[in-house]
C-alpha cells in the first residue's frame, strides 16, 4: 500500500511539473506574440505619421500652386523684351 501511495504521489507531482511547464510555455509565447503586435502597431503608427506628414504637405503645396495660379491670372506680368529668367536668347 505505501508503495502504491509513494507512486501515485509521484505520479501526480509528475503530472504537474509537465502542465505546469506547458501552462508557462503557453504564457511565454502570448508574451511574446504581445511584444511582437505591439512592435507591429508601433511600425504601423510610424508609417501612418509619415504618410499624414506626407499629406499635410501636399495639401499645402496645392494650395500655394493655387493661390500663384490665381495671382497669376489676375495679375498677369508685364510683357519685356528680355528672354524669361534663365534663357539665353
Amino acid at each position: 500500500m505505501k508503495y502504491l501511495k509513494k507512486n501515485l504521489i509521484y505520479l501526480l507531482k509528475k503530472k504537474s511539473k509537465i502542465m505546469y511547464n506547458q501552462f508557462m510555455g503557453i504564457l511565454d509565447w502570448i508574451s511574446q506574440s504581445a511584444k511582437k503586435l505591439k512592435d507591429v502597431e508601433s511600425q504601423i503608427n510610424e508609417e501612418t505619421k509619415d504618410v499624414l506628414e506626407v499629406y499635410q504637405k501636399n495639401i499645402a503645396l496645392e494650395r500655394e500652386i493655387a493661390q500663384r495660379t490665381v495671382c497669376a491670372r489676375r495679375c498677369p506680368l508685364p510683357q519685356s523684351d528680355s528672354p524669361p529668367y534663365g534663357q539665353v536668347p
